[in-house]
């Protein structure tokens, strides 16, 4: 298995940023205590607060997959927030690439190819 990241950008509706910022606080205690594949959730904002980038890493398909369902019921609440698009980027499970689908605000680029350093 290999790791997936996801990155995302949110535009914030007007007022958006307090509650997300609100919703993803709550949602990274809930991860930090339930999620061991859940690698890295890093949130970056600009400089007036009306949008963000976040970076996220898991340490396969399935850690992701149960992240989708250990924050479900998040979603709704932060998606309401602003406008979302964002990738998945990795060697994607079958359930997990069925998970994202085709045509909505989450798509899937997968390995082309890399260079690590020591």
């Amino acid at each position: 298995m290999s790791e997936i990241i996801g990155i995302g950008r949110v535009v914030f509706n007007d007022g958006g940023f307090a509650e997300y910022q609100r919703l993803v606080e709550r949602e990274l205690e809930l991860v930090r205590a339930t999620e061991p594949g859940t690698l890295a959730l890093d949130v970056y904002v600009n400089a007036d607060k009306s949008e963000a980038v976040y970076i996220e890493r898991y340490r396969d398909s399935q850690a992701l997959m149960d992240h989708f369902k250990n924050v479900a019921d998040f979603m709704a609440p932060v998606l309401a927030t602003g406008i979302f698009k964002g990738v998945i980027l990795g060697d994607a499970s079958e359930d997990l690439t069925a998970a994202i689908g085709e045509g909505g605000p989450v798509e899937l680029f997968r390995p082309l190819m890399s260079l690590r350093t020591p």
